[in-house]
């Protein structure tokens, strides 16, 4: 699916009560993009790392799986890792994900790690699609995507600023990136000295189709809260109310409170 113009409609005044994913297929496909993000398959573990403030998504997870157990890292403690190591757990997990990978990497991982004869189960292809009538790109941004709100000086701007919504995806590998900007019809991801890749949603067009996207399929940790700050400001601006006398004031605002999420 790529985004089209016809396709775009304004931010509804509504966003409606925060869901889960409803089924095992939904399930499924949110946790596919959680690990694509920011999981690791070893040879006898699947690991995700969440954020310490993301604790509750993770036991949130764990109920839903029914399999899991959750640590606390030596080494960072801003972040806790979700492990599963038990064979019904992981049996569980790859049940639930087959088929729902879209990248080679975690499919490779898979197979080099032994778990077709160890779980007894064909590992499915990656399908290199990403769709959004589906969880799974709410996953991936739980997992490695950020939301942001910025005021940066202008001088074609009415009063000499300028507003900008971003949503952004960071990886190491480029691919799964590639993927997301065919959607959204972006034309560059930038590098970074580290070779880190980061891939920005930046204009009304596609700030508001990922809106529409993410009404229907929620994000699962505290970036909700975020998301329901920057889809306000997103209705703010979209209303052109920011261009009011100290309009800029109640986006300085919004700005302040999505930081204050994590912090």
């Amino acid at each position: 699916m790529t985004l089209h113009n016809s396709t775009i409609t304004n931010i509804c005044e509504y966003l409606g009560k925060h869901k889960s994913p409803e089924n095992d297929v939904q399930l499924g496909y949110y946790l596919a993009g959680l690990i694509e993000g920011d999981g690791c398959f070893s040879y006898k573990k699947l690991e995700i790392a969440f954020h310490e403030k993301d604790n509750s998504a993770a036991y949130s997870l764990r109920i839903q799986l029914g399999f899991g157990q959750i640590y606390t890292y030596s080494q960072n403690k801003k972040a806790v890792r979700f492990t599963i190591s038990n064979k019904k757990g992981l049996k569980r997990v790859l049940d639930l994900i087959n088929g729902k990978l879209v990248s080679t990497e975690k499919v490779n991982q898979l197979i080099a790690k032994g778990y077709e004869s160890r779980l007894g189960c064909k590992i499915l292809n990656a399908s290199l699609n990403i769709s959004l009538t589906n969880h799974w790109l709410a996953g991936f941004l739980d997992a490695d995507g950020s939301i942001g709100i910025f005021v940066a000086n202008s001088k074609t701007h009415k009063h000499k600023k300028s507003v900008r919504l971003e949503i952004k995806f960071t990886q190491k590998d480029k691919h799964i990136l590639s993927l997301i900007a065919s959607v959204f019809e972006v034309k560059s991801i930038s590098k970074d000295k580290k070779s880190i890749h980061r891939l920005k949603l930046t204009g009304s067009n596609k700030i508001r189709t990922m809106i529409n996207y993410l009404d229907s399929y929620h994000l699962q940790t505290i970036k909700y809260t975020q998301y329901t700050i920057f889809r306000r400001c997103a209705r703010y601006v979209e209303s052109k109310q920011h261009l009011e006398p100290n309009g800029l004031e109640k986006i300085f605002r919004f700005k302040r409170s999505l930081q204050n999420v994590y912090n």
